[in-house]
């Protein structure tokens, strides 16, 4: 449910308690309220009867008779009015009114439908947080597949330049034993007669087994060079193909889901 249609409810219900609530205030307003005319008195012309035509004339010595027109209140003239026009006034109009609003069809009608409105508006609710935490859920997993994915560039960036920099060494080595091997050869092709030679190998034995110990050292540490740099690249490759089935894993979990 959108953010929208919530406030729209929340406003329907708002609007219609109020409306209850002035109607129940119109309600007693009405109740006791007694609609009365203006007291003012006005001239109603009344028909003559026979009586009256056949009564003698007064003496002089005492006062006129009154007219024709006798006075009336209000109240009176309007009750006559309202049996001739037959039409109903608004005070009648508000006392039916009232009388709707305070029957007990009318309460139990609009209190049943303030009812289904909670309830609506409750499981709407429900609904929304459902919704939220859904997304929340979505959002975090996400997230830490986002922080997974970087984690294993930025291992496999370090593990390449390692790697880089161990082939590197590692070529320089083998340059320097490719030098001395070349540098022995260039020895040997250079002594010219067995005599030299002989006189030499007394004074070079000293050098060869150096040179010899030297190249076995370096051979040595080049072969050790490369067993770290197969474990390293075993121990890479293993770390990639856990955090791999990691991935698949929290794939395969969103997708059920």
């Amino acid at each position: 449910m959108s953010e929208r249609k919530r406030q729209r409810l929340d406003e329907d219900a708002r609007r219609l308690d109020l409306c209850a609530a002035d109607l129940r205030e119109l309600s007693a307003a009405i109740g006791t309220c007694a609609f009365r005319a203006p007291s003012d008195h006005v001239s109603v012309p009344l028909q003559r009867s026979c009586a009256a035509s056949k009564t003698p004339r007064p003496a002089a010595g005492r006062p006129a008779s009154r007219s024709l027109y006798s006075v009336v209140s209000s109240s009176a003239y309007a009750a006559k009015t309202y049996a001739q026009s037959r039409q109903e006034t608004w005070a009648e109009a508000l006392q039916r009114l009232a009388a709707e609003l305070d029957a007990p069809r009318a309460q139990k009608e609009a209190a049943g439908r303030c009812e289904r409105l909670r309830r609506r508006f409750e499981a709407l609710s429900d609904a929304v947080r459902l919704c939220q935490d859904k997304l929340r859920r979505a959002g975090d997993e996400l997230a830490l597949q986002d922080r997974v994915e970087s984690q294993l560039a930025h291992e496999e960036a370090a593990g390449e330049q390692q790697m880089q920099t161990r082939e590197q060494r590692v070529a320089e080595r083998e340059v320097e034993l490719q030098a001395l091997r070349e540098e022995r050869a260039a020895d040997e092709a250079g002594s010219a007669d067995a005599e030299q030679e002989q006189e030499h190998e007394q004074e070079d034995a000293g050098d060869d087994t150096e040179e010899e110990e030297e190249e076995q050292a370096a051979e040595q540490e080049l072969r050790v060079e490369r067993a770290e740099l197969r474990e390293v690249l075993a121990l890479r490759a293993e770390e990639k193909r856990d955090i791999q089935a990691a991935i698949e894993s929290l794939q395969r979990k969103r997708v059920r889901r």
